[in-house]
């Protein structure tokens, strides 16, 4: 299983975690495997093992094949996630399986922006691009068309800052694949064709599964006719999760779900185009379930269609002009239960899903099966300015310059005395020494102590105008260090499109963790 303590960012460029090690994967999707497929007749579970084969079947997957899980949002993912798809085609390879990836199109994309860095001398900036026509709340699902000329446009503006790094990127690969005039209409599809694109370059086989499309109703039915019991189940899991980790505030890592009299929330979204995704309540009216909606929106599902096969929730929804949508954690316990034999998490969902362990345990009966966590950390090779040097001989050597707070608190540190600046250290000085007096004789003499500080801060003040040249220095040094740190967060972040990198750099990656899964023997991760 999973070691929880080795969770973290990989620090080093190049660096990967793969968790557990690769030579024990296979026997966890085994595993897995067998314990969710091969439950003895007329149990709890054997009911569920023939939603999870009816399931597979629809996407045409059998039990014998191993099927290996992923899924993201469709953006431009850095290769730290990226890296999860060459880990799910090279594991499905090695194991004569298949790789699928959800993409999770239910989501609401967090930036319309495609993040270049650029080397502009003497600096290093930052440019981002708009990509996708967001609107507040509204799902990657329901963005719309895609214009003929506005992925062209994104194109030619990333080819100009890129320059000659251009032709060495996978970026004309991604947006070939992107405008190809076979791709889906909508947002979603032209970004999903650029990295399949790409993963066909790279020789990684996955195939793509949105959200929208998921074969999940089975699922859904079972939650919406138990649903009483999976927000009580759901809500012990996040308590457990939140006393065991110290979090705290009741909307951490994820809300409750939560009652308003006779509804119960329930982990789904409901979705149309043009609005909001909504949350999700249900009460029982009537042989019928209604589902209420955030803006009290209504879906009507008749009790006959919650009983499994669930071939009926399709047309409900569809009739009704809405459509139901996994949560996060919804979508990976669906995913883990019914359909993979092993899922791939990154860091985060990895760390999350011990709550989906938990509703697993408690709401299906089954051990909750093994996942994967692959992460990476790939950084840009981007110039950046020259670092300063001293002289060839013996290094100059300056005294440190204050910072302008240290200046409005302490000037008498950093100015000496003159026949200007003598008077005020001297009567700064005597006012300090009247504030020390006041706060032990006179501690609640408000008045009288708050005129002493004004007459401190106003000889700090009167100092500091006779050496403007002292406080033009910390300003410019705080400016220097600011603009230092900012070129050093551009240059060593993590988390730009995977499509920026040299395709060289792909392709080693690639290859690397080809070996590493491929080589049962090798001793990475122990």
């Amino acid at each position: 299983m999973i070691d929880f303590a080795r969770l973290t960012t990989p620090v080093g460029d190049g660096d990967l975690l793969l968790e557990p090690p690769p030579a024990r994967w296979s026997e966890l999707s085994a595993a897995n495997a067998a314990a969710l497929a091969g439950a003895p007749p007329g149990s709890r579970p054997a009911t569920l093992a023939e939603r999870r084969r009816r399931t597979r079947a629809a996407l045409g997957f059998d039990d014998r094949t191993p099927l290996i899980v992923v899924g993201h949002q469709p953006e431009f993912m850095h290769a730290g996630v990226f890296v999860k798809n060459i880990a799910a085609a090279s594991f499905a390879s090695a194991c004569g399986g298949s790789a699928l990836n959800l993409v999770v199109d239910n989501d609401v994309p967090r930036s319309p922006n495609l993040r270049v860095p650029v080397f502009n001398e003497p600096s290093v900036d930052l440019v981002e691009i708009p990509a996708l026509p967001v609107r507040a709340g509204i799902p990657y699902e329901h963005l719309g068309g895609v214009a003929s000329d506005a992925l062209a446009r994104v194109a030619d503006r990333t080819r100009d800052l890129l320059a000659d790094a251009w032709a060495s990127s996978l970026m004309p690969v991604f947006f070939s694949g992107a405008t190809d005039p076979g791709a889906d209409a909508d947002w979603v599809g032209a970004l999903s064709a650029g990295r399949r694109n790409v993963e066909r370059k790279l020789g990684i086989g996955l195939r793509d599964l949105r959200v929208r499309d998921l074969p999940w109703h089975d699922f859904v039915g079972e939650v919406l006719r138990r649903r009483d019991e999976f927000a009580g189940v759901h809500n012990v899991a996040l308590a457990d999760y939140r006393r065991t980790q110290g979090v705290r505030g009741g909307n951490r890592p994820i809300p409750d779900l939560t009652r308003r009299g006779d509804l119960i929330e329930v982990p789904f979204w409901l979705t149309r185009p043009g609005a909001t995704r909504q949350r999700c309540f249900a009460r029982e009216r009537d042989n019928r379930i209604e589902l209420v909606a955030e803006d009290d929106a209504r879906v009507d599902v008749p009790l006959t269609a919650l009983s499994p096969p669930c071939d009926a929730l399709p047309r409900v929804f569809a009739d009704a002009g809405w459509a139901i949508r996994p949560r996060a954690l919804t979508l990976t316990m669906w995913a883990r239960v019914f359909l993979a034999d092993v899922f791939i998490h990154g860091i985060g969902g990895a760390k999350y899903d011990r709550i989906t362990d938990q509703i697993i345990r408690r709401f299906f009966g089954v051990a909750p099966p093994a996942y994967l966590c692959v992460s990476a950390t790939l950084r840009l090779p981007i110039s950046g300015p020259p670092r300063p040097t001293s002289g060839l001989n013996t290094p100059v050597s300056h005294p440190p310059v204050p910072t302008v707070r240290e200046l409005r608190f302490n000037p008498q540190r950093h100015i000496h005395p003159d026949a200007q600046t003598s008077p005020l250290l001297q009567a700064r000085a005597a006012a300090i020494a009247d504030a020390v007096r006041l706060r032990f004789d006179r501690p609640r003499d408000a008045r009288a102590r708050r005129a002493v500080f004004d007459h401190i801060r106003r000889a700090s003040e009167a100092l500091l105008a006779l050496r403007p040249d002292i406080v033009a220095a910390a300003r410019a040094a705080e400016a220097s260090s600011a603009e230092s740190a900012r070129t050093r967060d551009i240059l060593t972040d993590r988390e730009y499109f995977f499509a920026l990198h040299p395709r060289s750099r792909i392709e080693a990656l690639v290859r690397r963790i080809d070996a590493l899964i491929r080589d049962r023997a090798d001793a990475l991760g122990n």
